[in-house]
Parts: structure tokens; sequence; C-alpha cells
């Protein structure tokens, strides 16, 4: 669509003068702004026109009149005898016969005189008054001129200033483009090294109840598994200093064999929901050992008594 309108504004440029549409096609004109203000000044230019026309028309009628008011007083001189004057030399003459009567002009000669320098000066105002209008209606041209000249001076700074702006934002998207490549080729990178590292650590064994969590909580649950095992030890000990008694030892005997094997039950389940390798496997193995000597030994005490298991 403004490519169409273009076409027809620098086709109307053309009417106003050739080669003026081939000189406006050489400017970037892309904008429907642009566009208007090309329309705004072919539309001032063809007012500043229209009244430059107006203008000869009524000079032409004017001097048409003046022709036909003259040709018609030729006739009547013509009719009379008399010599042909201008319009306005007619009219002075007329007037100065009058003036010439009261003064005592009475001759011929002297009435012509005065009326050939009457016109002369007739003529002389009318071309004075026909220059002037000339006068006026060029410094209005010239006034419509240089307005359209700065038009077109700004309307060139506007085009350039858009050039400039287009060739920093053609910029700017060039580098935009740039840094989104960028940022897709890191996110990519990023993506295959994340896909790398849960390949490794699925080969390795990596299972999601083998987190940095769920080992930290069973490490403390087997902590406190190891702390409950050496509370029982402790307890166990001070049956040593006890002098030997058949019923109260085999009691004690099987109240301590009962809770040391509810402490490998527990710790064995703790096992069996996985552990972090050889740190627990090592710890379980030497709470086992230091139960299994601890029972060794209260069943060697009890058997150097007579009260051993079996005896129970």
């Amino acid at each position: 669509m403004d490519y169409l309108r273009k076409q027809q504004l620098l086709a109307e440029a053309d009417t106003i003068r050739p080669g003026l549409g081939a000189e406006l096609a050489r400017f970037p004109i892309a904008t429907s702004a642009e566009l208007d203000q090309i329309q705004a000044l072919l539309e001032e230019h063809r007012q500043v026109t229209v009244g430059y026309a107006t203008l000869q028309a009524d000079y032409r009628r004017q001097t048409d009149e003046y022709r036909r008011q003259a040709a018609l007083l030729e006739a009547k001189i013509a009719a009379s005898g008399m010599a042909p004057l201008p319009p306005a030399g007619l009219a002075a003459a007329r007037y100065l016969a009058a003036m010439a009567s009261g003064l005592g002009l009475t001759t011929t000669a002297e009435g012509a005189m005065v009326a050939a320098w009457v016109a002369q000066d007739a003529e002389k105002l009318r071309q004075e008054r026909v220059q002037s209008q000339r006068e006026a209606i060029a410094a209005e041209l010239r006034a419509q001129a240089q307005a359209a000249s700065r038009q077109a001076a700004e309307l060139t700074a506007a085009l350039d200033a858009a050039r400039r702006a287009q060739a920093i934002n053609e910029r700017g998207l060039d580098q935009m483009e740039s840094e989104q490549r960028t940022l897709e080729q890191k996110a990519a990178e990023y993506v295959k090294r994340i896909e790398t590292a849960r390949d490794k650590l699925m080969q390795l064994g990596y299972r999601p109840d083998l987190s940095h969590e769920a080992l930290e909580a069973l490490a403390s649950e087997v902590e406190s598994l190891e702390r409950s095992l050496g509370e029982a030890e402790e307890a166990l000990k001070m049956y040593d200093s006890i002098p030997p008694s058949a019923s109260g030892l085999a009691s004690m005997l099987e109240r301590s064999q009962k809770e040391l094997a509810d402490v490998h039950a527990a710790m064995g389940s703790a096992f069996v929901h996985g552990s972090s390798a050889a740190r627990l496997s090592g710890t379980g193995m030497g709470a086992r050992g230091g139960g299994a000597g601890s029972t060794a030994a209260l069943n060697g005490g009890a058997a150097g008594f007579g009260f051993g298991g079996s005896g129970a």
C-alpha cells in the first residue's frame, strides 16, 4: 500500500517539475509519516501554484478590462477627431482641461503637452503598481519556496536520523542474536554434562535411597545403636562384681542375652536397608565382635560357677 502511494506521490512531483520525482526517489522514503510529509509539501506547492494562477488570471482580467476601456476611448477619440491617448491620460486630460480652462490655457499645443505629461505619469504609476504586485507575488513565492526548502531539509535530517537509528538497532539485533546463540550452546553443554554425570552415577550403582540425606540418616541411626550397645556392655560389666547366685545369675544372663539379641537384630535391620559400604560394615562387625566377646565372657563366668546356659 505504501509503495503504491509513494509511486503516486512521485508521479505528482513529476507533474509539478519534470525530474522532481526522480530526485525524491533517491531518498529512502519508507514510512507513512515520511509519505505524509511529502504529500503535505506537494499539497502546499499545489496551493501556491493555484494562488499564483489566480493572481495571473486576475491580472489578465484587469489587463483585458483596461484594454477594453482603452479601445472604447480610442473609438470615441477617433470619432471626435482627437489624437489617441492612454486611458489614464484621457482621464487626466479631461481633468486638466477643466484646470486649463480655469488657468487660461486655451491653446491646443499647451493642452496636448499637459495631456502627454499626465499620460506619462499615469503610465509610470501603472507600471509601478504592476511591478509592486509582481514583487509582492514573487516575495510570497520566495517565502513559500524557502519554507518548502526548510521542510525538505528537516525531512532529510529526519530521514538521516531514522537511518542512523535503524543501523544502531540492526547492530543491537545482531549482538542479541549472537548472545542468544551463545546461551543456547552453553545450555546444551550444561544439559550434556548433567546427563553424563547422571549416567556415571547410575553406572556406579547410585540409587535415590542412597542419597546424601539418606546416608546421613542411616549413619545417625547406626551411631545411636552403637551408643545403645555400649551402654548395654557397661551394664553387663556391673555383673562381674556380683557374688555367684544360681537363680539370680541365670536370670541376669538371660536378660543380658535378650538385650544383646535385640541390639544385634536392630543393627542387622539397619544394614539390610542399605549402608555406605566399608565404614558401616566395619563398625557393625566391631560391635558384633564386642557383643560376642561379652557373651562368651558371661558364658565362661557362668560355666565357672556351674551356671552355663545349658545348666539353666
